[in-house]
């Protein structure tokens, strides 16, 4: 793990490290919560109102800010 982290890793902290371990795990396996897959795309349908599209850009502006771009756009 060591050297997958820090400056010539491939990874620039070990949260970043342990969250591409948990996605790749998950990656392999069949879903197991079909209802909120269906539930996720019913609510795609639906837009932001203009206060919570204004809430995410304050959480963006503030995770760029104190942990980078890179952090922020993986959130």
């Amino acid at each position: 793990m060591a050297g997958n982290v820090g400056e010539d890793g491939l990874y620039e902290n070990v949260s970043e490290y342990v969250r591409d371990l948990i996605r790749r795990e998950g990656a392999g396996r069949p879903r197991r919560f079909p209802r909120r897959a269906a539930a996720a795309a019913r609510m795609s349908r639906y837009q932001l109102s203009p206060a919570a599209k204004g809430q995410i850009a304050e959480i963006y502006a503030y995770t760029h800010a104190t942990w980078g771009r890179a952090q922020a756009d993986r959130y």
